[in-house]
């Protein structure tokens, strides 16, 4: 068994794998969200062009995998991006954001498009832009849904960055990797490594399931406050195309 020094030595190594993990996820995590929804709203363009091409980015880096994307970069490119000052931590940073970027932009466009068509027909009736109905009358409604699938990626995320111990980044699994030849103990490392993703992990899926009732009892009143507005106007607007079309065949 493993004396008190040889634990205080796995901590000392785990804690500072930690902030490294720490830094990783949050980092490739915030631009994920923010790069997955950006290819959504283009993969929802009215522009054929722009369309196709954030599909096909879409595609394309979902089928590569995360570990491929990193050794890729990191000694397929890192010669040349070492010489720009991009190290093993950029590197990971990136190859965990187009990855994962792709898998949310997924998620982001399938809730645009779980919103009835008919809303959409409502908003433009009255004159919304197709920008306008996605701000004003499409996110409101798909924000709830969306957050666990968020949480889930961000769980993905903190999970998937114990890859980039490969590329050398400093992180949880690579301090294990540490601890283990120093001490010859791979099993008690590497339980102690599970609780240490235990910890980091279990509280943000607390943390989803309250954010998401929260969410829902503040957007969900806006929601419905939209949707009650466009509602009335959008009955004018059907109300008057029908005697139209009716005097039309008459005519």
């Amino acid at each position: 068994m493993p004396g008190p020094q040889v634990w205080h030595q796995w901590l000392e190594l785990m804690t500072k794998g930690l902030w490294g993990t720490l830094q990783l996820s949050l980092i490739s995590s915030i631009l994920t969200i923010l790069f997955g929804a950006v290819l959504a709203v283009l993969a929802v363009s009215p522009y054929k062009i722009v369309r196709g091409i954030a599909r096909g980015w879409i595609e394309v880096f979902r089928a590569i995998p995360v570990l491929a994307m990193m050794i890729l970069l990191y000694f397929g490119f890192g010669p040349f991006a070492a010489a720009f000052g991009i190290n093993a931590f950029m590197i990971a940073v990136v190859a965990l954001t187009l990855s994962m970027s792709a898998y949310q932009a997924e998620i982001f466009r399938g809730a645009i498009r779980g919103v009835p068509a008919s809303q959409w027909a409502a908003a433009s009736s009255i004159g919304m832009s197709h920008g306008m109905t996605l701000r004003r009358i499409v996110v409101p409604q798909v924000i709830p849904p969306l957050i666990p699938a968020v949480v889930n990626i961000v769980i993905g995320v903190i999970k998937l960055s114990s890859l980039a111990s490969l590329i050398t980044v400093g992180e949880l699994s690579l301090s294990a990797t540490q601890a283990v030849a120093i001490s010859f103990y791979p099993l008690h490392v590497y339980v102690l490594l599970g609780c240490f993703y235990a910890v980091l992990i279990l509280p943000l899926i607390y943390f989803s399931r309250w954010l998401e009732r929260w969410t829902q009892r503040r957007f969900g009143l806006v929601s419905a406050v939209i949707d009650r507005g466009l509602l009335s106007q959008y009955s004018d607007a059907k109300e008057e195309a029908e005697l139209l079309e009716e005097e039309r065949k008459l005519v």
